[in-house]
């Protein structure tokens, strides 16, 4: 095709590197609302001590 028809590959081509980038897009702010939502939901925890688990740090 990109022998035959240039410009039909070329607008083919622009238009699935646009399709890419829309679904790049899409995930990116998919991850992002996630995070801010487990975000939100981990606000209200209280911090747990651990236990020394090194053998300097017990002794």
């Amino acid at each position: 095709m990109e022998t035959t028809n240039p410009l039909q590959y070329g607008a083919d081509y622009l238009e699935a590197s646009m399709k890419g980038f829309h679904v790049s897009f899409a995930i990116g702010l998919s991850f992002a609302i996630i995070g801010i939502i487990v975000a939100l939901f981990l606000k209200g925890g209280k911090i747990v001590p651990v236990a020394a688990t090194n053998e300097e740090d017990a002794a």
